[in-house]
């Protein structure tokens, strides 16, 4: 029954409401076949043609030509019926259409561009006006097209800067690998990537690139801004966790861990998700290991050393096996060794110094095998150093002076080189001056605080030199803060008590206020609750009674954080 009353209301319908309007599809068709003949002639097919010319490609522009020249023939024929001018007219259109479609498959730049250009001549072919305009344009009439043409012109201003960055973003890549290669300098680099987002900001992975760039040269504001763009053009959760990890990277090299750790667990939770729908996808587990390398950063700066070692241990897992899938990827390797030194920096801390030379000694194994393979890559030799170093401060932990000095200097002459060679690379410059103050520790352990001295200044002083050029980066403050500190010490063992006091009072007041700003990262606090006893002793000397119980009150009530590690 309702099946009949359905029928019935149709048939109740006129019938020519159910037909369509003659004039209206005759105006649908010479609009689509206006549009298609636009796209096809746009400057931006002619260079995609050209880049894709092939066998197909030329037999599809064949047919355009035979078909444009029939139906400007049957134009100019008085006897032509105009049902057999529009259908060939639609036919044109079609072949012009698909030709655009099948280019813009093959080529992705292209497929950007004209799609652009369709969104224009399809607005403005939207008004009869517009379409007269847009037929006048397609048919060489400069003057009647010009009003469309001042439409037009932002949108070829765009194609052609999308052009022009394509060309740059392919010489930038280059410039990268020499960077990769120890052959280029990191402001070089982030120069060629900035000209190429300059001109087109859309593309993720240039702004990936530029933030990498930045890390290199120190420049954490426009690290942040790098990350926060990539974020906002990640296109799926693949690449909006990837840009997350960004993020949670400049975040805590603005002081602002506790919002580091905050995106790292959601870009963690989205990477476990992936890996859970696709568990054989060794790209899924990349980034899960990805992730967890970082997050493992996260948890030990916030003083939680068992959950960062979980973590990395997670992820070193995964390492090995994405190696042993792949044995000619260098990431992989190179992630294992990340892994692994982050693993001997925990054991080290909690005086585990057997398992902690271990996870060491493998990981400067793996970076010996990675340079055998490819001795000019940069990744794994600064991977080597930093093992090196870390083999160093296990032998400073046990006092064993001499030893530890000799695996620093290692690492000192090698980034000295490298700093010679790329002078822009505020990282490079960062990571000598720390090991100069660590050589410094190791002649005041012995006792020889002038040599200390000496070093403890030249380090203080590239610290400060890097921090006026990121007031943004609170690490480098830390730096400042304990740099003073120790060069205080050393000060003082030399009977200058005056100037020790100001070397105390600078580290003191970097000190709080890094504390202050971040008040979850346990360096921070770590770097306090080691400098204040030493404020104390200072008090106690200069006879300063009242500042005395002072900090003896506040040692009291701040957490003793063991597992932190200052420098």
């Amino acid at each position: 029954m309702r099946l009949a009353l359905v029928l019935l209301a149709t048939l109740a319908v006129p019938l020519a409401a159910l037909m369509p309007d003659p004039a209206e599809a005759q105006a649908r068709s010479r609009s689509a076949s206006i549009v298609a003949q636009a796209l096809y002639a746009a400057s931006a097919t002619t260079a995609a043609s050209e880049r894709a010319a092939d066998e197909r490609a030329s037999r599809q522009r064949a047919r355009i030509g035979e078909l444009t020249s029939q139906l400007a023939a049957a134009r100019a024929n008085d006897q032509s019926q105009t049902t057999e001018i529009e259908r060939q007219a639609d036919e044109l259109a079609a072949q012009q259409e698909q030709y655009v479609a099948d280019l813009a498959d093959r080529d992705q730049q292209y497929a950007r561009q004209i799609a652009l250009y369709r969104a224009t001549v399809t607005d403005v072919s939207a008004t009869p006006e517009g379409l007269e305009a847009l037929a006048r344009f397609n048919a060489g009439d400069w003057a009647g097209a010009r009003e469309i043409l001042t439409r037009l012109t932002e949108t070829i201003d765009r194609i052609e800067d999308m052009e022009r960055a394509a060309r740059y973003r392919s010489v930038a890549a280059l410039y990268n690998e020499a960077f990769n290669r120890g052959q280029e300098t990191v402001a070089n680099v982030i120069a060629q990537y900035e000209r190429v987002v300059a001109l087109d900001d859309s593309n993720i992975a240039d702004w990936q690139a530029l933030r990498n760039a930045y890390i290199n040269s120190g420049d954490a504001a426009k690290q942040r801004q790098a990350a926060d763009r990539a974020l906002a053009l990640a296109a799926d959760d693949r690449e909006r966790a990837s840009a997350m990890a960004d993020v949670a990277i400049a975040a805590n090299q603005q002081g602002d861990l506790a919002q580091a750790i905050a995106i790292s667990e959601q870009s963690i939770a989205i990477a476990r998700r992936l890996l859970a729908e696709a568990p054989a996808s060794l790209e899924a587990q990349t980034d899960l290991a990805q992730q967890l390398r970082l997050a493992g950063v996260w948890r030990e700066n916030a003083g939680q050393a068992d959950e960062a070692l979980a973590l990395r241990r997670e992820g070193l897992a995964l390492y090995r096996a994405l190696a042993a899938a792949d044995a000619d990827a260098l990431d992989y390797p190179d992630g294992a060794i990340a892994m692994l030194i982050g693993i001997g920096e925990i054991e080290g801390g909690r005086g585990r110094y057997a398992e902690a030379e271990a996870a060491l000694n493998e990981a400067v194994s793996i970076a010996d095998a990675m340079l055998a393979r490819n001795p000019e890559q940069r990744r794994p030799r600064r991977r080597r150093l930093g093992a090196l170093y870390e083999l160093g401060d296990l032998q400073f932990k046990q006092e064993r002076w001499s030893e530890a000095r000799a695996s620093a200097q290692q690492v000192s002459d090698e980034y000295a080189r490298l700093a010679e060679l790329d002078p822009s690379s505020g990282s490079l410059r960062r990571d000598l001056a720390a090991i100069g103050v660590f050589i410094a520790q190791t002649w005041a352990g012995e006792g020889d605080h002038a040599q200390a001295e000496i070093m403890m200044r030249r380090s203080l002083a590239e610290f400060r030199a890097l921090a006026e050029g990121d007031p943004t980066s609170w690490s480098l403050r830390d730096d400042i803060a304990y740099s003073s500190g120790t060069l205080g010490d050393s000060v003082l063992a030399q009977g200058r008590i005056a100037e020790a006091g100001l070397l105390y009072a600078e580290a003191e007041t970097l000190a709080r206020a890094n504390v202050a700003a971040n008040p979850a990262d346990a360096n921070a606090l770590g770097l306090l609750v080691d400098l204040l006893p030493r404020l104390r002793g200072f008090a106690a000397r200069t006879g300063d009674t009242t500042r005395v119980s002072a900090l003896e009150a506040e040692i009291a009530a701040l957490p003793q954080d063991e597992s932190s590690e200052n420098q």
